[in-house]
């Protein structure tokens, strides 16, 4: 286990060079002039602020945008809901391959979810799974589809 522990950590520090690189590149651009993300991206984006318990400074640097930016993104999903920011443009076809990846989702950003407890909160939202589809779906790799792949993109 320790030898698993010394390969994660040199793997978060080559992770966190990675990053330290492409970010260094991206501030040299002004903030006007940055590419824009994408509304799926910047639904992640406040996911990732709700689930670490960031404040918009700590989210605006951490992807080197302004806090007005953050505040902007939150305005919108206040006043007009979800949908305001995220947009499908086009139906998922692939209901099936969509779901995998949605169980796939919650499991990797919230690795202490047992699969009966993921397809309670599905079945919330009107997706009847069992356990065991759950399980299945977890182990498996699930074809992604680009609309998909769009709407949860890790």
């Amino acid at each position: 286990m320790q030898a698993e522990l010394d390969r994660a950590k040199a793997e978060v520090a080559l992770l966190q060079e990675e990053l330290d690189i492409k970010d260094s590149r991206l501030n040299r651009v002004p903030p006007r002039k940055r590419p824009h993300y994408e509304p799926v991206q910047r639904m992640r984006i406040l996911e990732l602020k709700a689930a670490r318990c960031w404040s918009r400074k700590q989210t605006a640097d951490r992807f080197l945008l302004t806090e007005e930016t953050i505040a902007s993104w939150n305005r919108r999903i206040d006043e007009e809901g979800e949908s305001a920011l995220v947009q499908i443009p086009e139906p998922v076809n692939k209901f099936r391959a969509f779901v995998g990846q949605l169980v796939q989702w919650l499991k990797a950003h919230y690795a202490t979810l047992a699969k009966a407890r993921i397809a309670d909160i599905l079945a919330r939202a009107g997706l009847h799974l069992g356990p065991t589809t759950v399980r299945r779906m977890i182990a498996r790799d699930v074809p992604c589809d680009d609309v998909a792949a769009k709407s949860l993109s890790r």
